[in-house]
């Protein structure tokens, strides 16, 4: 059973406007073709327009829909010789949603700042680990010293025990 744009509407399905729009595809033939797509097309875009006011799509998805169903208008009326173009735009392009645009767009910037921040990170954990062993090598260091000066002051100690 094929859902009306009535049924679409009411039962919430805008995610099926641009699949209805598509169905036109092979049916665009006459002028009167058209005005019954056209007034299809009225009747959505007065739709969404309402549900967008009412809150019920967000601006994100009023951007999607809108996006999908003008790629298919402009598809469909294209002379119907879109075959190859459709088959080409389904299996072979990606398309990018406007919604999907900006979070790319957003999100971009900041993956290239986390990716700086994180070989920072590494760069600055490298170092650390180096003044780590750095300070290792010197407590060694302070530690064979603090031998030596003890052995030295017995040595003192012992010399001065055998001269008084």
């Amino acid at each position: 059973m094929e859902a009306t744009s009535k049924q679409i509407i009411e039962k919430k399905l805008f995610v099926y406007i641009p699949f209805y729009i598509a169905r036109y595809e092979k049916e665009l033939k006459t002028a009167k073709d058209y005005e019954i797509a056209i007034k299809d097309l009225e009747y959505f875009r007065d739709e969404m327009l309402k549900s967008r006011k009412d809150n019920q799509l967000d601006d994100f998805e009023m951007d999607d829909l809108r996006d999908c169903v003008n790629n298919i208008v402009v598809h469909i009326t294209d002379g119907n010789i879109i075959e190859s173009e459709v088959t080409s735009v389904m299996g072979g392009e990606i398309y990018e949603l406007h919604s999907d645009r900006i979070i790319r767009e957003a999100t971009e910037p900041l993956k290239k700042e986390l990716a700086d921040k994180e070989k920072l990170l590494e760069d600055n954990q490298k170092q650390l680990a180096d003044q780590e062993k750095l300070l290792e090598d010197n407590q060694k260091l302070l530690s064979d010293k603090n031998s030596e000066i003890a052995a030295l002051r017995a040595e003192i100690e012992k010399l001065k025990s055998q001269k008084s």
